[in-house]
């Protein structure tokens, strides 16, 4: 199971957040911040001070955090997005989908929801697995993909995993034979 830490609350100047330089400085804090996780854990960043960001900053504090956490950097650790609000929001689904990246953001009410491009299929499994918990390959044909085979099942969660919306963090026995992984949703 991931566990959750503390949120690293982003600050700038007088809530204003711009720029590629201001961007790299706020990434090294937050990598910094990851170092120190053990594995498996998630790092919930606050922008509930943010008023206004632009492309290039979100491009730097938040894109390349993920493209690290997923590219094996910082392998095991993951970071969400809180309390962001629409105008930084905008900013940044527009340097997740330009870079083909996704990241997960928590609504006030616990919600959650996928940023950046990803294909409704995608977006319906991210969600069934946030519901139960955990997911499986067997557990997602049977809950929703009926006319899915295990490979293809098992091929949409590892593919999910690669991109950093789940973790594999355990494995069980299968119901027929062998060993399946529970995949967890990052969030």
């Amino acid at each position: 199971m991931l566990k959750r830490t503390t949120p690293y609350v982003i600050q700038g100047h007088n809530g204003v957040l711009v720029g590629r330089e201001v961007g790299r400085e706020v990434q090294a804090r937050i990598v910094h911040c990851l170092e120190q996780l053990p594995c498996y854990s998630v790092l919930p960043l606050d922008f509930s001070q943010v008023k206004a960001i632009n492309f290039s900053f979100a491009d730097e504090a938040v894109v390349k955090v993920v493209r690290r956490t997923v590219g094996g950097d910082l392998q095991g650790r993951y970071i969400i997005l809180q309390n962001v609000g629409e105008g930084p929001q905008e900013d940044i689904i527009a340097a997740l989908k330009a870079r083909q990246t996704v990241c997960v953001l928590e609504h006030p009410d616990g919600s959650k929801e996928v940023l950046g491009e990803l294909s409704p299929e995608l977006r319906e499994t991210y969600a069934c697995a946030v519901r139960l918990g955990k997911i499986t390959a067997r557990e997602l044909i049977d809950r929703k993909e009926k006319e899915l085979g295990i490979a293809a099942s098992s091929n949409r969660l590892a593919r999910m995993r690669d991109m950093g919306l789940l973790v594999a963090v355990e494995a069980e026995a299968a119901p027929r034979r062998g060993r399946q992984n529970v995949f967890h949703p990052v969030g």
